[in-house]
């Protein structure tokens, strides 16, 4: 093929080639260059990603395939159907999802978390994590079925559909298709729906210690548009177990926010199943951790290795000298529920690796049942990786986070942002109300272990100057050079052996993941007084 480089047309020059094109020539010879051949392009229709989904457009006839690619060319429209049920046309491009069809509306909205549930009710082995098939004899059995995913009677009307079409399945939910949709995409309001077991404790921040604990258990039903009814399951005090509603709301960056207490932040965690709340109520703080649930559990759920950090506070005066107490355990669960705890590490004692076999049940609503306990109540997370459990006895309590092992973990699997809640408490025995502090700290964290991070607020109470509550200012004008802010600072993570973390050169510290790596467990000792934080990781924005 010839090719003209670097031509420059001079006037002249553009003149002869008029005069040749007027004076000689084939007339019928056509001079100007063909259209090139339009180039295929290739999209990817994705819930997670969907295989034998229909579609058409002018140009083709065809099914998505095996990973839910699709064919089109450049400004091509294309409309994708199920049987006999079409969805808005919509342009070729990379992507298409079901957000993508309805103008990119949010996810909660009627038409798109309808046409969720259908993709995901109709997947061949009904586990959507590992993509969404649709087999090809879907499209005969629904040929005459055109379902309007926008009407208030679908779910009448595609259950009676599935019905008449010998489809034996009941239709997938809106809490759970819309779950499934969330994963590894931007937050958006809808990833907080679904059902969610949270332990909340109050703490001092004062000299009055003795009025300062309190603790609720509750459950949490959240609708697609943020509407809360929080009903209390146990609550300190003997208080009224009372339910009520709430608003809560989730940005872009994870952010919630909680309409009837302005002051009240939490984050969720990247697999939008936990988030950790923290907000001042005059003297005293708030702090709690929320765990989403699944819709179903077995027992095997439960197997594998876990690390288990608690937290025993007291509650009423006079105080449990025993108390507060921090501690790691290690437990190790067979499919039967079989459990052999080994206690790893008490603040302020050297534990031999002592030993307790235990039995603990999963019910079918992902409840802990420990055999011969009835001082505790604990949940299993959607995601199977973590637990939360309260534990209460007469004078005290507990918050206990149990954290499910990966088979293999390196610093590696710490990458990320990550948002960090820590409760300081002053030592086993003591009250001292200047040994209770509140941190909030971002970290990022590099594939080595390099910790950079920002100190972004601080809570406690001194005599010589009542309650200090700053937060991180970006010009560093802190009230005095003694702020306790230090704004910005790092740190190097290493492993230690059987899977845990730790700050290089800090002995009494302990750092553990869930196995998502989404939600991270540190045990930590200070200058004589002891500390845990509850740490969830971000989501990547893009």
């Amino acid at each position: 093929m010839r090719r003209l480089r670097n031509c420059i047309i001079t006037p002249v020059a553009l003149s002869a080639i008029a005069l040749l094109a007027s004076c000689g020539g084939d007339s019928d010879t056509n001079t100007s260059p063909p259209d090139p051949k339009p180039m295929r392009l290739t999209g990817i229709f994705s819930d997670s990603p969907v295989s034998g989904l229909g579609y058409e457009s002018d140009s083709q006839n065809a099914m998505t395939g095996e990973h839910g690619e699709f064919y089109y060319f450049q400004g091509e429209s294309l409309v994708f159907f199920i049987g006999g049920t079409a969805f808005p046309a919509v342009l070729g491009q990379a992507e298409v999802t079901p957000q993508t069809l309805y103008d990119n509306q949010p996810a909660n909205t009627k038409e798109v978390a309808n046409t969720l549930r259908l993709l995901q009710t109709l997947d061949s082995d009904d586990d959507p994590e590992n993509g969404i098939q649709l087999e090809s004899r879907v499209h005969d059995d629904l040929a005459s079925v055109t379902l309007d995913v926008a009407s208030d009677a679908f779910d009448e009307e595609a259950k009676q559909a599935l019905s008449d079409a010998g489809i034996d399945k009941p239709l997938v939910s809106e809490a759970k298709a819309l779950a499934h949709y969330g994963q590894n995409r931007p937050y958006q309001q809808s990833d907080l729906t679904g059902h969610w077991f949270d332990v909340f404790y109050n703490l001092p921040v004062s000299d009055n210690v003795a009025d300062g604990f309190a603790y609720a258990v509750d459950t949490l039903d959240i609708d697609s548009k943020g509407s809360t009814v929080a009903t209390a399951l146990v609550k300190s005090g003997g208080r009224e177990l009372d339910t009520e509603t709430l608003q809560l709301t989730l940005d872009e960056e994870g952010k919630l926010g909680l309409a009837e207490a302005p002051e009240w932040e939490a984050y969720l965690n990247s697999g939008k199943d936990q988030f950790v709340a923290f907000a001042r109520d005059g003297e005293s703080i708030e702090i709690g951790v929320s765990l989403k649930q699944a819709e179903q559990y077995q027992q095997a759920d439960l197997a594998g290795m876990w690390y288990s950090f608690g937290l025993e506070m007291p509650i009423t005066d006079p105080f449990d000298p025993d108390l507060p107490i921090t501690y790691l355990d290690r437990w190790q669960i067979n499919e039967s529920g079989d459990m052999t705890l080994t206690e790893i590490y008490t603040f302020g004692y050297t534990i031999a690796d002592e030993q307790e076999t235990l039995k603990v049940s999963l019910t079918e609503e992902g409840q802990l049942v420990f055999e011969g306990d009835d001082e505790g109540i604990g949940f299993l997370g959607r995601s199977k990786d973590v637990v939360v459990r309260h534990e209460n006895w007469e004078g005290g309590s507990a918050l206990i986070v149990a954290l499910k092992q990966p088979e293999t973990v390196s610093l590696v699997d710490l990458e990320g942002t990550w948002r960090m809640y820590s409760l300081g408490l002053p030592p086993e025995g003591s009250m001292d109300p200047d040994g209770f502090t509140y941190d909030v700290d971002e970290m990022v964290i590099d594939a080595n272990g390099k910790v950079q991070a920002i100190h972004l607020r601080h809570l406690e109470w001194e005599r010589e100057v009542g309650i200090i509550d700053e937060s991180w200012r970006p010009d560093g004008n802190y009230p005095s050079k003694d702020s306790w802010i230090d704004g910005e600072w790092d740190a190097q993570l290493v492993m230690l052996e059987g899977g845990l973390f730790a700050v290089d050169g800090e002995l009494a510290e302990f750092f553990a993941i869930n196995e998502g790596g989404d939600v991270m467990v540190n045990l930590y000792g200070e200058e004589g007084n002891q500390g845990m934080a509850i740490a969830v990781k971000l989501a990547d924005p893009e």
